[in-house]
């Protein structure tokens, strides 16, 4: 079905959208914090800004150590894939197509979510 009618934009967090190429394509994407309506749980939808495919992570279908509810998350932001390059020497960023997101529980976990190819993976970067 519609997405409309699965999820609706969450305004949780400021901001609530982020922009960057997170499948490396060269086009501009964008993340929303969305909620699944039927349940309430927060997540993000990733829109493909050349197909308008749009990919969910959290909000009822789980991703990693993030699970199927992001309720826990409390800050996000866009890692540019030349970041990325510049940390090489840290072993725990791995070689990135795109723009990643970096989601975070403050003072406590993070992780790196990124487009491998095939579909948005999670990579663990705290506790």
């Amino acid at each position: 079905g519609s997405p409309g009618k699965k999820y609706e934009l969450s305004f949780q967090m400021n901001p609530s959208y982020l922009d960057g190429d997170f499948n490396g394509d060269g086009k501009a994407d964008v993340a929303l914090l969305v909620k699944e309506r039927s349940s309430g749980k927060l997540g993000i939808a990733i829109v493909d800004g050349t197909t308008g495919k749009m990919a969910i992570l959290g909000a009822g279908i789980g991703i990693g150590n993030g699970g199927d509810d992001f309720e826990w998350m409390d800050s996000w932001q866009v890692y540019s894939n030349t970041r990325a390059a510049h940390a090489a020497g840290e072993s725990s960023v791995p070689h990135l197509r795109g723009d990643a997101l970096l989601v975070e529980k403050s003072e406590a976990a993070s992780a790196l979510i990124f487009w491998n190819g095939k579909r948005y993976v999670w990579s663990q970067r705290g506790d």
